[in-house]
Formats: C-alpha cells, structure tokens, sequence
C-alpha cells in the first residue's frame, strides 16, 4: 500500500497539480486548516482536521472549481524556547518523551536544543506527514511566521488596528510565568489549557494595628460573618502595603500577591485569635479548620453560615465538638420569603459532614439562586437586590481602604511550559487587543450572521464567546515571531499573529522581500497607486480572497477562531470576510484521550508506515459525526485497510458490463451515489464511508460470488471518482487500471445517473440472494442433501397479500374467498407486522430463481428445483418455502 501512495503522491507532484493560481474564468474555493506549531510530530489526531479539509477541497476540485489549499508553520511564542531549554538541561522526561513516543533517540535530540533547529526539525517532519497522507496542498505558498515577510505583514495588521482604536497600552491582570517574566496565554501552557482570570474581593478585618485581609466572591455576605476560618498547618506572613498597612496571610497568598499589590515580607506571624468586622463594629472569632486552602485568596476565609452550605456544615462540626456554641447564625437575604437558605438545604439533605460530594452542587444553587432571586434584609441595604448590594458593598470597602479588587486564574493550577507554576500579575506597560470593544463585537456578530458554521449547533458557542472577550494581553518579552511595531523590544504573541494570516497565503509565493505598510494597503484594501508586482499580488488577492472554508478543531472557538472573526471585520471590507468555519471533535486512541502520560499518542507518520495513509484518512472520516470525537481503533483501521485491498484486488476485472448482474452492482453502487454531492457538501463523511466501504462491500462480495466471469469497467471508474477525496490514492490505481490516463483526482465527482438505478433488476437479485441465505441456513442446520427444493405459495396467498397491503380490514379479505379459515389464518401470521415487505409477483419471482439455478447448484452442490408448495401450505410471498431433499 504505501508504494501505491508514494507512485502517486510523485506523479501528483511531478505534475504540480496543486499548484494553483488566480484564473477569473474558474469559480474558486480557498480552503484552509489551522497551519501547525512544531514543537512535536503530529499524531492521528491532527490528521482529524486536516484530513477533513483536504476531502473537502478534493471534493471541490473535482467539481470544477479551482481549490487553494496552502498551508504555512506557526512558529510563534515562547513554547519552542522552553522546549529547547528542557533539552538543553538534560530534562530525563522530555528525553523520554522523544524516545518513546515520537521515536527520536538521545543523540538525535540533542542536536535539538537551539529554538530554530528544533522548529526546522518538526516542521520538516509535519510537512512530510502532510505529503504522506495525500493532502492536496499548494506549496509553494508555505512561509513560516518568523520569516520577514511575513512580520512586514503582521506589522502592518497592527498598525491598522491600532489606526481603529483597537490596540491599547494599560494596565490591566495578566497570566505570568515567574520564571520566564511572561505573559502566558494557552499556546504557553501545558496542554494548551486557556487561562481564565476572574476578579474577587478582599475585605480587611482588623485585629489591633494588624489588618487580616479575607478573599470572596460574594462582598455582600460580610455583615453575616459569624467567624472566620484559618488552617493550624499552614505558614503565616506579616506583609506590609505601599501605604504602610500590615496585613496577615498565608506564605503562599502573599507568593501570588505580590505580583498584583505591592506588599513587603516582614517575617512569620500567628493569626489573631479575634477580629474586629470593621463592616459591623462586630469581634469575630477566629477558629481553626483544615480545609482551609493556603494558595487560594489569603488563606484565611470568612464564614457566613446562613448563606453558604459549606460555613453552615463546619460550624455545626466544631459546635457539636462543644467549641463556640455561642455562634448565630445571622440571616441576610430572604429569597421568596424564606431565609438561612443555606440551614434549610443541608438539613433537608441530612449532610454532617465537609466530605459531602453534594456540598459544591448546593453551595452553586444557594449563590445562583440568592442572587437572581435575593432581597436584603439588614440596614444599610434593606430592601435592595443581592445584584446590587454585591456592587456597593465591594465599593465602599475600596473607597474606605478597607478592601480591594484582586485576581485570580479561576481554572487553577497552570503550569508554563517551562513547568513553573503561573500567576496573575497586574502590568502597567502591557499592550492590549480591545475585543472588549462593543462596536467591534456589533461587527463581529454580523458577520456571525451571515457566516455558515459547521456543525450549526456551534453557533450559539461563538456567539457566547464574542459576547464574554474582553481586552487581550498581545505581547511578550521573549519568544520567536513579529518584532511588536510600537515597542520592538516585545513579540507579538501567537493568538495574536494568528488570525487574518490565510490572507497572506495568497500573495507568498510571489514574495522576495518585506513589503511596506503602503504596499499592503494596496493589495489588500484597494488604497494608493500599484506597479506591476504589486498589481499581480492584489490580482490574487482579490481572487481568492475570503476564504471559503476555515477548517480548525472545536478547542479553538474559546480563541483562535473568534479572534479569526474579529479581526477581519476590523481590516478587510465585507466583500473578503470568511464564509465558512468547520469545527471537529478530537481522536481517541481505543476510546481514551490521547496523552503523554498514558503513552498513548501515536505519531501520523508511524501511522502511515503501520496502516497507510488511504486507511487512515478513511478510518478518521468513518468513524463519528464531524462535531463528535472519534476513536482511532487499530481493528477497525486494519478492517478499512482489507476493504481497500479487496477494492484494489478487483483492478483486473475491467470488461464492460453485460449480463443482468454486472449491471445489479452497477444498480447498488449509483443508488449510493445520488446523495453523494450533497453528503460531500455537508460534511457527512460518515455516511459516505458507511455505504462505499461497507455497504457496497457487501453488494460486491455478493456479486463476485454471483458471476462466473466479472465485469466491471464502468463500475471501478465511477467508484475510483466517488472516493477520491476520501482514500485518493486507491482511485488513482483503480482509475489507471481501467485504462484512464488523466488525473482521477482533477476528474468530476458528479457521476450518478439515475438511469442505472435499475429497480426491478435491484429487486430480482434481491429475491436470489434472500433465497440464498435462507437456504444457506437451513444446510448449516441440517446438513446437503441431493437436491433444493424452493416452494412458492399458492396464487391465493399474493393475492390476500396485496389486499394486506392496500389496507383491507380481515373481514373484508375473508369474504372474498371460499376457504375463509385457511385466509383468516394466513392473515393472523402477519399480525404484529407493521410495514408488509414489497415482493415480486409469483411468475417473476419463478422466472428469477429459475435463472438463477445454476448459480445454486454450483454454491450448494445440490440439484435446484422451484415448485409449488405442497399441503404443509407454510410458503408466503416473502417468506417461500425452503426443502432439503
């Protein structure tokens, strides 16, 4: 199999054909797929995407239109130098890594520890695989994201966006590695894992001339503050404020602090056995509890057991302890005459204890439901919505010095890919993309609109998204890529230089060098004067340009994509908006997420080697829907690789059509392929691959066992065309073997004739093979006699059948007969059937099996006979008797 695949993959590029310029005389479809970050081979799971993507621009070429598929490398970031970094220090677990699951020994590797080298390795290795696997790429068009001309292009879309307003410098929170001195965004992180930063509130109780500074969500709850909450096991800080404040928290609070809040360490400190609720004049307890966390908020935390289920189970522990029975609880909010929401739900529940796994689902519902719902009920605030009380509260406490907005990484921990741990860090000289501009998500919404997004449910996803972005840090202090153009000392980041970038791959191979500002403006907005070169790129622009089909996994709608949306509404008039976005679900590998750890990640190109690359691009579009994961199984690849050899084995039976059966399986196959335009269209890959890989299968198995002599000629040419875009290789072969000399894959795909759907023919052979079955059945059962003898059911039975059928209520067919029993009974057997099976009539359904006689005899070794049913009477139009004599 893969010296079929390598012949073509040569002949294919020896004879560029797909290399594609701009031809106003052809419709077009620009393609593109998520261009690659090489840091490591691609596994099964990439070629998920980009398999879908070729199918569909393989699909198009073979409809006519002339199909740009380019492809580049996104070498942006810092993930390249930590990786490098890790070989350089000898990192045993990355060496591992190499070594076991991408099949790179030591000495290989260790070549690897300069960034560039590491990305021409990769780089080099996916572009192979993508060659390996057939996809159709354009490239001549590649560039990588380091080159100069294309950060003369980035530069350009920044100072654009900068020229709208859309690029600020500020100060605003921002994930960091302490390690790399980093802004981090999910391309930076272990496993890609998206940062989310949330702010909280800290409120400041005081114990004297020390402030004990408390982390919450919910700012309103402190005027029920019935204690607060600190762990005996944990290590304490005196930290002093730029204003000269002390506070107390936890070593690991005042770790991640400090990188929002200019606090100095001063030593150790032992928490205040009381403090005073500034917010109430109140003293409060201070009492210990082990489950207090030391690395969220402070380490020390308040507890309002009327209005959170978790304070109200611990208080009860330490009180039946017999410790602070003197504590109330102190009721808040009322929520549609009820108050204490959070006593009611843990006591109905009969929860004792923290351990409760049913504690976070009802502290979730108590919060939601206090704060859609909620009305205060103590001064200063009676009478107003919890919503509101949140805000003011939070307010005053900032006002009065007495609180403070900080943030935190709500989906923590997140580890660099250098392996420190990340923190939040207020910056003042970061540079922002403002996506929290509402008249730029106006905009990003109308294209939303217009824009076809497959699967459709995903829509409402992107609009969410749209809705939630706000301001995007978009720059780092290190890494490869575009030099920022308003202070070169930073690099673009990678989600940034990611988004209009498919417009570039439509003047690349005509680049030489750089281009200015004025320059692109010309090519890509129409503006100032042209030259000839300048001329030819704007050509191909504007030609191919939006892109038809944007094709990425589903993961990227939280960024890429979005950001994708944003951004060419902000440059580019309507006219060259994208039309199109294709989001899949992942790979399982045997119905487990791939991973590392698991060891299970199983490279593409090994793949390739193990299975070839028509069984995996197959087995990837067979598998699920478009929008669900897969699982890459390796029985169900090896059972797509037999299919595809059986269908190679038939290169030799390349006679025209004849006999009634030749043109049977000609029937089958252009039944399956009415739709086939439509399910290529629709991205029903699934179906596609269920009826030519196993449906007509089975139709040929059948045949070949029918026929002595096969003939398939028209049938292999309309089956090389049908499958090309999925397993084009296989086509290739089959197309050549029925004496074609042009490319099958620049053939048109469009190949049903309805005038082959031959029914009655479909029916008949139906009627053989049935027979067959049965009779097969009943040997296996009871073994060969001398002769087969097939019983028709009387005439009588077709007709009480076809009155069956019509609809006739028994009374009706009964009276229409002398023998009204024998009908009545005939009737009853067909009681608990819904839908009557079609038949042929008796005479035709003789004719076919008198046929077909032969063909029994020489599978059976036994004489065939069709005769009338005898008095057993048990035969029925579709159901005849079947005698081993």
């Amino acid at each position: 199999m893969r010296a079929l695949e390598q012949k073509w993959q040569k002949a294919w590029e020896e004879a560029k054909l797909f290399e594609v310029d701009a031809d106003p005389n052809k419709p077009k479809k620009f393609i593109t797929a998520a261009f690659p970050y090489p840091n490591s081979p691609q596994h099964v799971g990439h070629g998920r995407t980009y398999t879908i993507a070729d199918v569909y621009a393989r699909y198009w070429r073979m409809r006519g239109y002339n199909v740009l598929f380019p492809m580049g490398f996104h070498v942006t970031g810092t993930p390249i130098f930590a990786m490098a970094k890790r070989l350089k220090q000898g990192d045993e677990e990355l060496y591992d890594i190499f070594e076991r699951i991408y099949g790179i020994g030591r000495e290989e590797a260790q070549r690897l520890t300069d960034p560039v080298e590491l990305v021409t390795y990769f780089s080099h290795e996916i572009e192979q695989g993508m060659k390996e696997m057939g996809y159709s790429i354009d490239w001549r068009r590649k560039f990588y994201t380091y080159d100069k001309t294309f950060n003369a292009f980035i530069q350009w879309q920044f100072r654009r966006l900068k020229d709208k307003g859309y690029i600020f410098k500020g100060k605003q929170p921002v994930t960091w590695c302490p390690s790399c001195k980093n802004v981090l965004s999910s391309h930076d992180t272990k496993g890609d894992k998206d940062p989310e930063i949330e702010a909280i509130t800290l409120l400041f109780f005081k114990a004297g001339d020390v402030w004990v500074p408390v982390a919450t969500y919910r700012p309103e709850t402190v005027y029920g503050v019935t204690n607060l909450w600190f762990n005996p096991d944990v290590k304490y800080v005196r930290v002093r404020d730029e204003r000269g404040k002390v506070f107390v928290m936890s070593e690991d609070a005042y770790a991640f602090l400090r990188y929002q809040w200019a606090l100095e360490l001063e030593g150790e400190a032992q928490v205040p056995d009381v403090v005073e609720n500034v917010f109430t004049g109140e003293r409060v307890p201070v009492i210990a509890a082990r489950f207090v966390k030391s690395d969220k908020g402070t380490g020390i935390v308040m507890s309002v057991p009327a209005h959170a289920p978790f304070d109200y189970v611990a208080l009860k522990e330490v009180q039946r302890n017999g410790l602070f029975k003197h504590l109330q609880l102190k009721s808040l909010i009322e929520v549609e005459g009820e108050r204490a929401l959070a006593q009611r739900v843990v006591e109905e529940r009969g929860i004792e204890s923290q351990d409760d796994e049913r504690l976070e689902t009802l502290t979730k519902q108590v919060y939601a439901k206090e704060l859609k719902h909620g009305v205060f009920i103590v001064q200063p605030y009676a009478g107003k919505r919890v919503e509101e009380v949140r805000d003011l509260v939070k307010a005053d406490a900032i006002k009065r010095g007495v609180g403070k907005e900080v943030y935190e990484l709500a989906n923590a921990p997140i580890y660099c890919r250098c392996g420190a741990k990340a923190v939040v860090k207020m910056f003042d000289e970061q540079w922002f993309i403002d996506y929290g501009n509402e008249e730029w998500k106006q905009a990003a919404r109308r294209l939303l609109d217009d824009m076809v997004i497959v699967p459709d449910k995903m829509k409402a996803l992107f609009y969410q998204v749209i809705d939630w972005l706000k301001a995007k840090p978009c720059t780092r202090n290190r890494g490869l890529g575009t030099p920022f153009p308003f202070d070169t000392t930073q690099i673009i980041e990678p989600l940034s230089d990611s988004t209009i970038y498919p417009a570039f791959y439509t003047i690349a191979h005509l680049l030489d060098k750089p281009l200015s500002d004025e320059a692109f403006d010309y090519i890509f907005l129409g503006k100032g004067e042209g030259n000839e070169v300048l001329d030819a790129m704007r050509k191909e622009f504007v030609y191919w340009y939006g892109v038809d089909s944007r094709h990425s996994a589903t993961e990227l709608i939280w960024n890429h994509l979005t950001f994708y949306i944003f951004n060419h509404v902000a440059l580019f008039p309507p006219q060259f908006w994208p039309k199109q976005i294709v989001v899949n679900g992942v790979v399982l590998m045997e119905g487990q997420k791939m991973s590392k750890s698991l060891g299970n990640i199983l490279p593409l190109r090994k793949a390739i080697r193990q299975y070839g690359a028509d069984t995996i691009r197959v087995t990837l579009m067979g598998g699920a829907e478009l929008g669900g994961d897969t699982d890459f199984s390796d029985s169900v690849a090896k059972g797509i690789r037999q299919r595809l050899e059986f269908f190679l084995s038939l290169r030799s039976f390349v006679e025209e059509e004849r006999e009634p059966e030749d043109f049977y399986l000609l029937a089958r196959l252009h039944s399956y392929l009415k739709d086939l335009t439509q399910e290529y269209e629709q991205f029903e890959f699934r179906r596609i691959v269920n009826k030519l890989f196993y449906e007509l299968y089975q139709d040929v198995v059948w045949y070949l066992k029918r026929v002595d002599k096969p003939r398939m000629l028209r049938f292999l040419k309309d089956f090389a065309r049908a499958i090309a875009p999925l397993a084009p290789h296989v086509a290739e072969e089959l197309w050549h073997a029925t004496g074609e000399n042009t490319f099958v894959s620049t053939e048109r795909i469009d190949v049903y004739d309805a005038s082959l759907v031959d029914q009655r023919l479909m029916e008949e052979e139906e009627l053989v093979k049935a027979v067959y079955h049965d009779v097969n059945k009943i040997v296996q059962m009871v073994g060969k006699g001398e002769r087969v003898e097939v019983l028709l059911p009387a005439q009588w039975k077709y007709e009480v059948y076809d009155m069956m059928k019509a609809g006739k209520r028994l009374d009706e067919i009964v009276a229409v007969f002398d023998d009204k029993k024998a009908v009545a009974q005939f009737v009853q057997r067909y009681r608990k059937v819904r839908t009557l099976p079609q038949v042929l009539d008796r005479e035709r359904a003789k004719s076919v099996l008198e046929r077909a006689r032969k063909f029994f005899e020489k599978e059976f070794k036994m004489t065939f006979v069709v005769k009338e049913e005898d008095g057993r009477k048990y035969a029925t139009p579709d159901k005849f008797g079947i005698v081993i004599a």
